[in-house]
């Protein structure tokens, strides 16, 4: 299946999922703690097509996710705390302090 399709489906569901680590350039710190939405997964799709390529679902590790709410969950994480570090050749968005939070307006439970 094609990757911007399967994380297109993921954004559409209902997810909030939010980027903690990236490893490979044109990746940076910058994407850290970012909540990946339709906007920020053309800028991934765009870096990609301009190179060096990448999954733009993250498969090769180029980054990964933390999911802060979901469809069914009776209530959200909320992050109220951060830091961003980096270790080797990998940047890290390492949550310090969070909470349990009432699920997004219009979004259920």
């Amino acid at each position: 299946m094609d990757p911007l399709r399967v994380v297109d489906e993921e954004i559409s569901s209902g997810l909030i999922i939010r980027i903690v680590q990236v490893a490979s350039e044109p990746l940076g710190p910058e994407l850290l703690g970012r909540v990946l939405d339709g906007p920020l997964l053309s800028e991934l799709r765009a870096r990609s097509l301009r190179g060096p390529r990448f999954n733009v679902a993250g498969e090769g590790g180029e980054y990964e996710t933390l999911v802060t709410y979901a469809p069914g969950f009776s209530s959200r994480l909320e992050v109220s705390g951060s830091r961003t570090e980096q270790r080797g050749g990998l940047w890290s968005w390492t949550v310090t302090g969070a909470r349990l939070a009432p699920v997004p307006p219009g979004r259920g439970g």
